[in-house]
């Protein structure tokens, strides 16, 4: 398939099975798919719950086919900043993802989690401190997570929502090389 990196998250697992888990499965990934990154990505509403929680996991299996994702939204609602990010050593972040999102924080778990399937928004039409991100680490790449039942409603099309993201990320682009 040419996949440069494989996502994984900790559900509801305790922090020792996932330290198991995924060290066990760096280790099958390293030898079947040499090359390939295993990104952990932490969600507020899992057991790997945070930045630190994450850099943390990684940290101790210390296989070198591991990263941390961060995605826009689960660091902003797990309590993180952009200044977090250059804590970081870059080497764990192969990729960002990136989404906005209002400012306020879904109350309870389960509208945490409608909003991460559900409710993004496009980058630059939320609240995010998504430039803010984007000068901390700038030589990461990033791609974008938008699942959002408004966008799909806006633009049924799929080629027509893929130019609205294309669109609205070349702006959020634009934007942050005007302010910096």
């Amino acid at each position: 398939v040419g996949a440069r990196h494989i996502l994984v998250a900790s559900g509801p697992a305790t922090r020792g099975e996932v330290v198991d888990r995924l060290g066990e499965l760096a280790v099958t990934a390293a030898s079947a798919a040499p090359g390939v990154v295993l990104v952990l990505e932490f969600l507020p509403i899992f057991t790997v719950g945070t930045l630190d929680a994450a850099v943390g996991v990684v940290t101790e299996i210390g296989a070198p086919n591991l990263g941390v994702l961060v995605d826009m939204l689960h660091l902003v609602r797990s309590g993180g900043s952009p200044a977090d990010l250059t804590e970081v050593d870059p080497a764990l972040l192969p990729y960002l993802q990136l989404a906005d999102a209002p400012a306020e924080r879904p109350a309870d778990a389960a509208a945490l989690r409608d909003e991460a399937l559900h409710g993004r928004l496009l980058p630059g039409d939320g609240a995010l401190p998504l430039r803010e991100v984007l000068a901390a680490v700038p030589a990461v790449p990033v791609s974008v997570e938008l699942r959002s039942r408004a966008l799909n409603d806006r633009h049924p099309d799929p080629v027509e929502r893929a130019r609205a993201v294309l669109a609205a990320c070349a702006r959020l682009v634009q934007r942050s090389r005007t302010h910096s």
